[in-house]
């Protein structure tokens, strides 16, 4: 998510799987959107549509 976007951690707790990242709408969402095309085509995970509220 780093590499494709201009965010960084904010918070990982290893323990509860709790990661926050930080940054602008626009690289959170296009980061996100790489994270899940990895996840999808890598380790053939089943995945849902991003959605904003």
């Amino acid at each position: 998510a780093t590499k494709s976007g201009a965010i960084e951690i904010g918070f990982l707790d290893r323990f509860s799987g709790t990661l926050v990242i930080t940054g602008d709408v626009s690289s959170i969402e296009s980061s996100l959107e790489a994270i899940m095309q990895y996840l999808k085509a890598s380790l053939n995970f089943s995945v849902t549509n991003i959605s904003r509220s």
